[in-house]
């Protein structure tokens, strides 16, 4: 006599393995998009303001909140940052982008530091101060200055500058102190 639960098994077994065909349509418009790829001006919009003016996503809400009078949430404007579309208030939204980047001045060579311009200008540094020294200086911890030499890391240009200014500044107190 078979065992019953082997023939179920053995059948469903037959069916799962039957090969089948896949309507690919479907599926073919999800496979087409990048991450990096910005399908609408509102998202291209949010990409330049937060390149190469420096502003964050939260910035970003609390402006367009307070032209359009509305609460919009900050999941909302990450998706839209991701290339998907307003539902309501959509040209509203774009003319409200378009005027903040017209008042807010582009940051001269970009929002941010690559790796490789953080590593060079550290290197450079780190030829006259050691890490610790550095660290004590400015404040910043070993561990991001360590990550800064390696090339790696990409940091905000505004505060990788005040940290040369008060490396600069502490240098020259330095100096003076040993005539």
């Amino acid at each position: 006599m078979k065992n019953p639960t082997r023939i179920v098994m053995r059948d469903r077994l037959e069916f799962f393995s039957q090969e089948r065909e896949i309507d690919t349509t479907s599926s073919d418009k999800f496979n087409t998009y990048k991450k990096a790829d910005y399908r609408s001006t509102i998202g291209f919009k949010i990409k330049k303001l937060r390149t190469n003016q420096g502003k964050t996503l939260e910035e970003i809400r609390a402006y367009i909140n307070t032209k359009l009078k509305k609460d919009i949430p900050l999941a909302t404007l990450y998706s839209w940052a991701k290339g998907s579309q307003p539902r309501e208030a959509a040209n509203e939204v774009d003319a409200v982008l378009d005027e903040m980047i017209a008042e807010h001045e582009a940051i001269t060579g970009g929002a941010w530091c690559s790796g490789e311009e953080v590593r060079s200008r550290m290197l450079a540094l780190n030829k006259e101060l050691s890490v610790k020294e550095m660290s004590d200086f400015t404040g910043v911890p070993k561990t991001t200055l360590f990550s800064w030499l390696t090339g790696f890391t990409k940091t905000k240009r505004k505060r990788f500058e005040e940290f040369e200014k008060s490396i600069h500044a502490s240098i020259s107190s330095n100096h003076l102190k040993n005539l």
